[in-house]
């Protein structure tokens, strides 16, 4: 029914689409589109009402996922009222963090372990100032702000300092053998799954490690010891910023529903997938997927200027895709993502501190549990992010959960729309793969200009002259104004999609698909077209509109 109405209200009669095809078909959008941003925006912002309704909705469940989603999104609101108290606590609270250093995923199954130097300086002075007094005069603690002050510059001062020098992991023990860096990491293991053998070889070397301090002023080693015992301070009081306020306005506007998808990513996708997915789409698109993947060798195939072996080599890239659609097969299983959360043991006496603790614990340990058995839900990814991605140090294609639902994405939909939106998304991503970053991995995700020599200069040539076209295409909106060497990598994947999809879609020889009403005599690929301009349109008039600058 929506896509029928938007093409039906959206579309200009007026207008020839052979002049301006993008405002025959939706150039009153703005006219009748009372709500701002691209359907995806929009999309994104229906999710966090429905979470939010999860949240403070008064139903039981058995579900450990939802009540400690519940009990955080509650614990988060009480403590507006509980500033004070909770700042005279904190103390004696602790805090689970590695000081001066922080775990860090980079690309691929790899993570390093360095120095987490930039939040104190990030921090600012004046916010630091008001964090130490508020905790100062809750605890009933006379103090100096001149004093105070004098200590954050010396702070700032070694911050400066300390992010010029570096080394690696293997150095570690070297510079500073009383930090038990395996036993601490070791301690961060899943207690059931953890593997430390898999994982240690993962770790890489991680710059920005400190080795020296030799300061640009004198001080003795008292004075150094007192700079460095007030940066750890400081970076224990920033690590554990997002789980205190230090004033009641911080409290006030803190957005419990935000920090609950945040913390809590993969609950909350159990939660939205529970009461509002139709599982049915996972399936539907998967074979999507699996169709365009075909359409994509057979492209390959096709092709004039590769050689034999860039054929086979490309090939190979595109069969090894690994596929992440919504949520890992697993998690199809009845309570398997609740499984996870075997390990997080809350109270319902936890104060809001406490239960944020202990969550940034548990996300280590999924975190490392991701890295060492080489998983396919990163657990630092936004997993309600309405999109899709590609890694090339993954060789992976992910599609995100709210994008395959509706508006995007419906069970019903005809094959045409399916493939309209999110096979051409679908095409779009595995065309990044092709891109000019994307040749440069191979099919294991590893860097490689698997491309023979000869290959690579064509295919040089061909993206020059893709990028002529473009730059010298006369929009009828925004005229000669691309700079395509900022979006090629873009362009490539959109020229890779959309063609990937008609191909995809006429390969299928459907006959008798359903009509959408208003275009009963218009044929299955027009209305593809139709309903494509009509989702990019949406993007692209959100920038034009004056009302939205």
């Amino acid at each position: 029914m929506s896509v029928k109405l938007q093409n039906l209200n959206w579309r200009d009669k007026t207008v020839n689409p052979c002049d301006n095809f993008y405002k025959a078909s939706c150039g009153n959008y703005i006219e009748l589109e009372i709500t701002d941003g691209t359907r995806n925006t929009k999309k994104g912002k229906v999710i966090k009402r429905l979470i939010k309704e999860i949240l403070v909705k008064n139903h039981e469940t058995e579900s450990k996922s939802e009540n400690t989603m519940k009990q955080l999104y509650w614990k988060c609101e009480d403590l507006k009222n509980k500033t004070v108290k909770m700042l005279s606590n904190l103390a004696k609270l602790g805090h689970y963090n590695f000081g001066l250093y922080k775990l860090t995923k980079r690309q691929g199954w790899d993570m390093v372990l360095e120095t987490d130097y930039e939040g104190v300086q990030h921090s600012g002075e004046q916010k630091m100032f008001q964090i130490i007094s508020a905790i100062l005069e809750a605890n009933q603690i006379k103090f100096n702000e001149s004093s105070i002050h004098e200590d954050l510059r010396n702070v700032h001062e070694f911050y400066e300092e300390l992010k010029v020098n570096s080394s690696g992991w293997n150095k570690l023990a070297k510079i500073a053998p009383n930090i038990q860096f395996e036993t601490i990491l070791k301690n961060l293991l899943h207690p059931k799954n953890g593997n430390w053998t898999m994982l240690r070889p993962k770790i890489l070397n991680a710059e920005a490690v400190f080795e020296k301090f030799s300061l640009n002023r004198t001080n003795t080693n008292g004075t150094l010891s007192k700079i460095l015992a007030n940066y750890l301070v400081l970076r224990f009081i920033k690590n554990s910023y997002s789980s205190i306020s230090y004033t009641a306005t911080v409290a006030s506007n803190r957005a419990c529903d935000d920090l609950v998808i945040h913390n809590l990513p993969r609950a909350t996708l159990r939660a939205f997938v529970q009461h509002h997915f139709d599982r049915e789409n996972l399936k539907i698109v998967s074979e999507m997927l699996e169709k365009t993947r075909h359409t994509y060798l057979e492209i390959i195939g096709n092709t004039t200027w590769l050689s034999e072996e860039g054929k086979k080599r490309a090939s190979l890239k595109i069969e090894k895709i690994k596929k992440l659609v919504g949520y890992p097969d697993e998690y199809n299983k009845k309570g398997a993502l609740d499984e996870t959360f075997e390990t997080l043991d809350t109270k319902k006496t936890d104060s809001f501190y406490t239960l944020m603790k202990k969550i940034k614990k548990y996300r280590a340990e999924i975190l490392m549990d991701f890295i060492a058995f080489n998983k396919t839900l990163d657990p630092n990814k936004e997993l309600f992010t309405v999109n899709a991605f590609y890694s090339a140090a993954l060789n992976q294609l992910s599609i995100m959960v709210p994008f395959i639902d509706e508006p995007n994405m419906d069970s019903s939909y005809p094959v045409y729309a399916k493939y309209a939106v999110t096979g051409d998304i679908l095409g779009h991503e595995m065309g990044h793969s092709m891109d000019t970053l994307g040749i440069q991995w191979n099919e294991f995700g590893e860097y490689e200009r698997w491309m023979p020599e000869e290959d690579e200069k064509k295919y040089k040539k061909r993206i020059q002259c893709l990028r002529d076209q473009y730059e010298h295409y006369d929009d009828p909106d925004f005229g000669k104004h691309l700079d395509s060497s900022k979006v090629i990598n873009e362009i490539i994947a959109d020229r890779h999609g959309i063609d990937a999809a008609i191909q995809t879609y006429r390969s299928l020889k459907l006959q008798n698909e359903p009509k959408i009403i208003g275009f009963e005599n218009e044929s299955p690929e027009k209305m593809m077209f139709r309903i494509l301009a009509l989702v990019r349109r949406m993007g692209i008039t959100v920038l034009l509109d004056p009302r939205i600058h």
